[in-house]
């Protein structure tokens, strides 16, 4: 250890500063309770041991006795004070608090570590003062006999102190019982009694809670809480109590009647209990109201004075037994775990063959149950007040308007730390929840806290964190991926001593985030990367609703690269346009289990320059081919033929200047429609000629309808009898009958302001989702019905990158841009999923099926994401 401290150790405030920032809160267990943002008393005894640098780890015990003296922490039992054991969990005080302060109310001089006021004083050299601090180290260096000093008196108990060691069983029962027992049957007996009398001093406690702190406060005579406030603040502190008490009246009672009836050797005990076991939702309720008691019964401490003076003189009297109001309300929640401990005691030594031994096996496993979900509600509960709290300091409103970041009270918080920025030093507070990564910044103006979002919020599918000197950029992300998600490093780096300790995030999005934290050492480091990795493949494994197929190829490259491409044949062939004109494959699945498909040799089959878009008219045996905005006709038999030059000879030319064409069913009729080039913000609408209607000649002309637009059009969807298409100034639902047109949206609602307001939009797609509509732009989705309103207010997905297609499929949403897929799930919102890729180019998608582009190794790859053929879970 280093010989100079981080700070002075003799001062208590300082050391306790450092301490809560140094100390790392995690979810303890003790007797089957969880107990959140809590740590061990090892923990804490070695934290103290870092920051006055010592390896006495006694003179670190009794340094923390006194920061747990002044109420610092306490144990989480309110039984015994700090204990240098990994078994014994400890609490902040006061952790509640929305609007902490800067100070930690922690104050006074650790003598034994001050310096000595002597300024001759030495290490070396006895100093002449026997009260000096150092007169032991340097006797101990002098090779010196301790001599006496200053003596402290032994103190005696005071005059209201009592004896409270309760009698044991032994001492209640005549000699000659004790004489026919073995020592296991005393041992069990004596559990009984302890079982027996806890019960009642339970009950007791419970009573002294109603006596004399709910009925006092409840009193209107005596105005310890405002009015306004009062019955509110006597069912959130205190709701459940009675409750409880009404339910230990019920066991003390019974469990007194059994030791009467068997007195002084109960031979049964778990019959009765089992009879209440069913009665203890109260203990599921109370403890979930816990966190918000504590956070209310603190938060009027602080701001009523009248209240904590109140407190005070409860806590002064005899009847308190010198615990204040904290320690009267964790019983409630401490009771169901302590009679798991007394009834396994008691299952321990009852033999085999005795009556009650199968009822004590039920009894423990019915408390067990109860213990498990005791701790999901605390659970529950501890997240929606971190969530509740994280609303007040940062804004609500904030979040959502600023960030688009919604948090709800079932988002759960897995891990929470706080990290150092290198410039100012600031404090950055780390919360990774289930879905998403927050980074909070606090620093002290006027001496108090203000909290603001350090950096915009990140989905954890879009998230990547390495450590060392190493910034991540978007090829680091490329290369650290699996199955296509993002996955972050796991442990960090063996020189990440050399480089401060950093932490390097990257939050890919149409708003990169870049930064970078140092932890406080490499447990805290590790811990970092190691929570967010593991989350991260919870995420992959929880929504593995896909099956992802790679069509790799090695022909297309930069030169040659893929635009478009679109499955015939069942599957069985691969159409793909390129730059150079259209190719075929044919695609063989390897095996039944396995979804990996080979591709033949691609085959130029149509030679056309600049191919962008294809698609095939299944029913019509046609195929419809754009090539350097000129959309031409081919029979879909030219991909069965290797005369490439006699299949482009055999194309029809049907319309120019066509930027893009889509087609589809309306109205019971295949159309198609293209969307012109040029300034005249129109499209072209026909519908091809059926090839086997023999009452119609194939080679006449298509009569072809053009629609102008107010703005120019960018995307088209089929409805059931009309067309939408999205314009630059929004979408417009179109009629085939009269060719009338009329804007989606209805201005008149003031909630679709953020749509109607824009200038210039880019409409996507529109898709029908029960009796409502899903439009979906380039920046976000949202709801409307059939008469162009809102619905959902509160539902809208705002994408993170800048999509240029949408594909449903339902209840998953995908949007594609050049570096990612963000796949959602439309009943939250949230980013589930994202496929990571270079150059990514949508180019097909059905009913369960959608297909991209993207670049690997120089060369272009197909890949399918396939909802249908789901992978088989690895068991």
């Amino acid at each position: 250890m280093s010989k100079k401290p981080s700070v002075y150790p003799a001062m208590l405030s300082r050391v306790a500063r450092v301490f809560r920032e140094s100390i790392f809160l995690t979810i303890n267990t003790k007797d089957g309770l969880e107990y959140h943002d809590t740590f061990t008393g090892k923990m804490a005894v070695d934290i103290i041991c870092r920051i006055i640098r010592t390896n006495d780890r006694n003179l670190a015990l009794l340094l923390g006795r006194s920061l747990d003296s002044q109420k610092f922490f306490h144990d989480v039992t309110y039984q015994h004070r700090l204990r240098d054991s990994i078994h014994e969990v400890y609490a902040f005080n006061h952790i509640y608090s929305d609007s902490p302060i800067s100070g930690t109310g922690v104050n006074g001089v650790f003598t034994i570590l001050t310096d000595c006021y002597s300024p001759t004083c030495s290490r070396n050299s006895l100093c002449y003062s026997i009260a000096c601090p150092r007169r032991l180290e340097q006797q101990a260096r002098l090779n010196m006999k301790p001599q006496g000093g200053l003596q402290r008196a032994v103190s005696r108990l005071s005059l209201h102190d009592q004896d409270e060691t309760k009698s044991l069983w032994h001492e209640t029962v005549p000699k000659s019982v004790l004489d026919k027992l073995d020592k296991l049957e005393k041992m069990r007996q004596e559990l009984i009694y302890e079982f027996i009398y806890t019960e009642r001093d339970y009950v007791k406690d419970l009573e002294f809670m109603t006596d004399f702190y709910i009925m006092p406060l409840r009193n209107p005579s005596n105005n310890i809480i405002p009015e306004r406030e009062r019955e509110v603040f006597i069912r959130t502190v205190f709701g459940g109590v009675s409750d409880l008490l009404r339910l230990a009246k019920s066991i003390s009672e019974a469990l007194t009647r059994r030791q009467q009836q068997q007195k002084p050797v109960i031979q049964t005990i778990a019959d009765v209990f089992l009879q209440f076991v069913d009665k203890f939702e109260p203990f599921i309720q109370y403890s979930g109201n816990k966190v918000f008691a504590s956070f209310e019964h603190e938060r009027q401490q602080q701001v009523n004075m009248r209240y904590a003076s109140f407190l005070d003189a409860i806590e002064k009297r005899p009847e308190s037994r010198k615990q204040d109001l904290s320690s009267f309300l964790i019983k409630g929640i401490q009771r169901p775990a302590r009679y798991q401990l007394l009834l396994g005691g008691i299952l321990k030594n009852t033999q085999p063959d005795s009556p009650d031994y199968p009822d004590l096996l039920k009894a423990k496993e019915e408390i067990e149950k109860i213990l498990g979900k005791i701790n999901i509600q605390t659970g529950e509960s501890t997240d929606r007040h971190k969530i509740m709290v994280l609303h007040r300091l940062l804004g609500k409103q904030t979040l959502e308007d600023k960030y688009n970041f919604k948090l709800s009270y079932n988002n759960r918080i897995i891990y929470q730390v706080t990290l150092n920025r290198k410039r100012d030093n600031e404090k950055i507070d780390l919360y990774l929840f289930e879905h998403a990564l927050l980074l909070v910044k606090h620093k002290i103006q006027n001496k108090r806290e203000q909290y603001k979002v350090f950096e915009k919020p990140i989905y954890l599918p879009l998230l990547f964190v390495n450590s060392g000197y190493d910034i991540p950029t978007f090829r680091t992300v490329i290369n650290s991926r699996i199955n296509g998600s993002i996955m972050s490093e796991s442990k960090a780096k063996v020189d990440s001593i050399n480089t401060k300790l950093q932490i390097n995030f990257m939050g890919l999005g149409s708003q990169q985030v870049h930064t970078t934290l140092n932890a406080d050492d490499v447990a805290n480091q590790n811990q970092v990367l190691s929570q967010i990795s593991s989350q991260q493949k919870k995420i992959m494994a929880k929504y593995d609703i896909f099956s992802l197929s790679k069509y790799e190829t090695r022909r297309f490259t930069g030169n040659n690269k893929i635009n478009c491409a679109v499955p015939c044949y069942g599957g069985k062939k691969l159409l793909y346009g390129t730059d150079s004109g259209v190719w075929v494959s044919t695609v063989r699945t390897i095996s039944i289990t396995n979804n990996e498909k080979i591709c033949s040799d691609p085959t130029l089959v149509i030679s056309k320059e600049y191919v962008t878009q294809i698609e095939v008219l299944v029913e019509y045996s046609k195929l419809l081919v754009l090539s350097d905005k000129s959309l031409f006709e081919f029979d879909l038999s030219c991909t069965d033929s290797l005369d490439h030059a006699k299949n482009t000879r055999s194309g029809r030319l049907i319309l120019s200047h066509v930027s893009s064409f889509k087609t589809g069913i309306c109205d019971g009729k295949l159309l198609v429609c293209c969307i012109k080039q040029g300034n005249n913000h129109s499209i072209n609408i026909f519908e091809p000629p059926n090839p086997f209607d023999k009452n119609k000649n194939r080679n006449k002309k298509y009569d072809i309808r053009e629609i102008t637009f107010s703005s120019d059009p960018i995307s088209i969807s089929f409805l059931r009898t009309r067309l939408c298409i999205g314009c630059t100034k929004g979408f417009e639902i179109l009629s085939m009958e009269d060719g009338k047109k009329e804007p989606i949206l209805d201005e008149a609602d003031p909630s679709l302001d953020f749509a109607t307001q824009k200038e210039i939009v880019n409409p996507l797609a529109i898709h029908r989702l029960g009796k409502d509509f899903l439009l979906s732009y380039s920046e976000f989705s949202f709801l409307i019905n059939r008469n162009g309103w809102r619905t959902k207010h509160d539902w809208g997905i705002f994408w993170e990158g800048n999509p240029t297609n949408i594909a449903l499929f339902y209840p998953y949403l995908l949007s594609f841009e050049s570096n990612f897929i963000e796949i959602r799930d439309l009943k939250t919102t949230y980013l589930i999923r994202a496929l990571i890729g270079e150059n990514i180019r949508f180019l097909h998608s059905n009913e369960h099926e959608a297909m991209y582009a993207c670049e690997e190794g120089g060369y272009d790859v197909i890949v399918s994401i396939d909802f249908l053929n789901l992978k088989p879970k690895e068991k």
